[in-house]
């Protein structure tokens, strides 16, 4: 039953269009997991006239299981707590524009963080971090960041705009070019997510910045998608995008 619930939840995550790598991996377990159960006499069959190959499967299970929970540990207890400047640079990472150009609720909630930050540093600089142009979409996530903060009553003046960048990684290394070349502070707060605030200053980190996290929370429709996309993001600045 637990295996069904989970893939009708993963179907629902694909059908309000958080159809990432996240979403199905989950449904694709919820499949394989529905599978064996209900298959359980033909599983136990094939097990026991393929010994050497269900070692090997094993093994890749367990092995993708440590990885998760190792990702899963670091994501939610490995964020840094530094202690950042007065005058640290705020930057606010994007993550998708609905059709009108609005922020995605994800992107939305990231803006709302923000804000409420805001409201108690009022000299702080801000980087809007985000491109995205394509398809339907009418304007970069850092445009219709710039839009939302200052229909909240942002001052304009305070606010950058990186609109060249289409990953995290591309994110922090463009928003610490924009930083030097405008002489701010090397101290920033990344507003992000909270699933996502361990990589970001990760890679925060590499660029020669000291961050602190400010994280707003993830819809639960969305939770399974973005955690579980995540956990490759993570494994991906481990393994391959180290700069």
């Amino acid at each position: 039953m637990a295996t069904i619930i989970a893939g009708v939840y993963f179907l629902c995550e694909i059908g309000l269009h958080y159809d990432n790598i996240g979403s199905w991996t989950g449904l694709l377990v919820s499949i394989t997991l529905a599978l064996k159960w209900s298959h359980a006499s033909q599983w136990d069959a094939w097990k026991a006239a393929h010994s050497k190959a269900t070692s090997v499967l094993r093994g890749c299970c367990g092995l993708l299981a440590g990885c998760a929970v190792i990702t899963l540990g670091v994501m939610t207890f490995g964020i840094p707590a530094n202690d950042v400047s007065e005058d640290a640079v705020v930057i606010i990472l994007g993550t998708g524009v609905d059709s009108d150009g609005k922020p995605s609720i994800l992107m939305q909630g990231r803006v709302d963080a923000a804000v409420d930050y805001l409201k108690s540093h009022l000299e702080a600089p801000i980087i809007v971090s985000g491109g995205g142009i394509g398809g339907d979409i009418p304007i970069t996530e850092a445009e219709s960041m710039k839009q939302a903060l200052m229909d909240a009553g942002i001052d304009e003046s305070r606010i950058y705009l990186e609109d060249e960048s289409t990953s995290t990684a591309e994110n922090l290394r463009y928003s610490a070019t924009l930083i030097h070349a405008e002489g701010l502070s090397t101290h920033v707060v990344i507003v992000t997510s909270n699933f996502h605030a361990y990589r970001s200053c990760l890679y925060a980190k590499r660029n020669g910045l000291t961050a602190r996290a400010v994280t707003s929370s993830t819809p639960w429709w969305s939770v399974g998608a973005c955690v579980i996309r995540e956990m490759y993001g993570i494994l991906d600045s481990w393994l391959i995008h180290r700069i």
